[in-house]
């Protein structure tokens, strides 16, 4: 385990960037045959253990678990969604401190659990160095000793971290923040279009106004299901969500919405992955204030142009140059 004892702010910046470097090292190139899902699994529990001291310290609540749950996860699924605790944990860190850290690249080949391990240990780096910093005692933490975990296990509890974390910030994930989320599945969306001849992108629906964060993520939800059908139909897998919990509905917020969001981002960048086509994906900038009726306009053009993207696939489903690794 990373371990951070800090005197001072400068001093705290310079051995957490070098501890957060010596991690992405040593496990992508030391421990790459050795870790399985249950050392993820146990790393994570290590980690929502500490965020829990913090969370105590703060004086805020216990969230509920995320109502993103799924089925079948592969470790390049479960690294986005461990990708997107170190993007939230890094805000806290600067709202906090107004330290943060660089995040750890993505891995160029095929995403094993080592490299989950190594953003999961990033993470860590920068909780730890939050809690240093406040002189919060950290206890010692106990190897919870599960011998037996898959990738979805991971998956599923670092969607229910990632909600908690949101709950902690000061500026939690806004609908601008999921705007852009969704601006950039749509520019992968119109990258993919691009394997086939027409025009790429359908025209935006109109505004409805008196949105909220539950209308956005139904929408999405679509959206997903759309992406699995194209996948499934090209013969590449991906995991399933769950069905919605409607106890849940009611206490969805941007934050999770943005994870969804996240999720369905990671399926379109494995789709461009194995695809040949010259077209790539524009980046998505911050769009200024959005309320949860642009997201949801913004989501239903995204299901349009994923509509017709899978009529495309149905028609042609040898598009892709590779299959399933």
């Amino acid at each position: 385990m990373l371990k951070l004892r800090l005197v001072n702010r400068s001093a705290r910046s310079v051995l957490c960037t070098a501890t957060l470097t010596l991690a992405v090292i040593l496990f992508s190139h030391a421990h790459a045959e050795v870790v399985r899902p249950v050392d993820c699994y146990n790393a994570s529990l290590r980690f929502a253990a500490l965020l829990d001291v913090l969370r105590a310290e703060m004086g805020k609540p216990v969230m509920g678990r995320s109502p993103l749950q799924v089925q079948n996860a592969a470790p390049r699924e479960v690294y986005f969604q461990t990708e997107t605790t170190f993007i939230k944990i890094n805000r806290l860190s600067f709202e906090l401190t107004r330290e943060e850290f660089p995040e750890p690249p993505t891995p160029p080949t095929e995403i094993t659990p080592a490299d989950v391990l190594v953003v999961i240990e990033a993470s860590q780096v920068v909780l730890e160095g939050i809690l240093s910093y406040f002189a919060i005692d950290q206890p010692a933490i106990d190897p919870p000793g599960i011998e037996d975990r898959t990738p979805t296990d991971v998956f599923n509890q670092f969607a229910t971290i990632n909600r908690q974390i949101n709950q902690m910030l000061d500026q939690p994930f806004l609908p601008s923040d999921v705007y852009q989320r969704v601006t950039l599945c749509l520019n992968y969306t119109t990258a993919l279009r691009a394997n086939f001849p027409g025009p790429r992108i359908p025209e935006t629906p109109p505004y409805e106004p008196r949105k909220k964060p539950a209308d956005v993520y139904a929408e999405l939800r679509q959206c997903f299901v759309l992406v699995r059908e194209i996948a499934t139909r090209s013969g590449l897998s991906t995991l399933s969500v769950n069905d919605p919990d409607e106890q849940l509905d009611a206490t969805i917020a941007p934050g999770d919405v943005y994870d969804f969001s996240s999720l369905l981002l990671a399926e379109l960048r494995y789709l461009q992955g194995k695809s040949d086509a010259s077209a790539q994906p524009l980046e998505s900038f911050y769009p200024g204030r959005k309320f949860p009726s642009h997201v949801h306009q913004r989501a239903r053009l995204l299901l349009t142009q994923l509509t017709e993207l899978k009529g495309l696939v149905d028609a042609e489903p040898d598009w892709l140059t590779t299959g399933e690794p």
